[in-house]
């Protein structure tokens, strides 16, 4: 959506949607260190994490991230979890992994 923002020329939604999102981020890092985060959401923490850590590195890895994504379709949320975390390993060139894998996302 915050690239969708710049896209349009909406340059005051875009600066408010990324000062959300390092917000956001800063959030999930003191989260993650408080034990905040319950086992069950930390994997989807995480992906959002890395997500948007990306983004805000780069917004043209958006453009990377449909590059990267593997197009085959799967009913199966793992598979489509692992697809995804693949995809962000890719973009972050290899930096993703571990973070994803420590934070409770299954192997991909």
């Amino acid at each position: 959506m915050t690239e969708a923002r710049r896209e349009i020329g909406d340059n005051k939604g875009y600066w408010d949607a990324m000062t959300r999102m390092k917000a956001e981020l800063k959030r999930t890092e003191t989260d993650f260190q408080n034990g905040k985060i319950a086992p069950d959401r930390q994997c989807l923490s995480a992906e959002l994490y890395i997500e948007s850590s990306l983004y805000l590195k780069d917004p043209h890895n958006v453009e990377q991230f449909y590059r990267q994504l593997d197009p085959r379709s799967s009913k199966d949320m793992t598979a489509r979890q692992a697809r995804f975390n693949r995809m962000y390993d890719q973009v972050s060139g290899g930096t993703a992994r571990q973070y994803l894998l420590s934070h409770g996302c299954g192997p991909f």
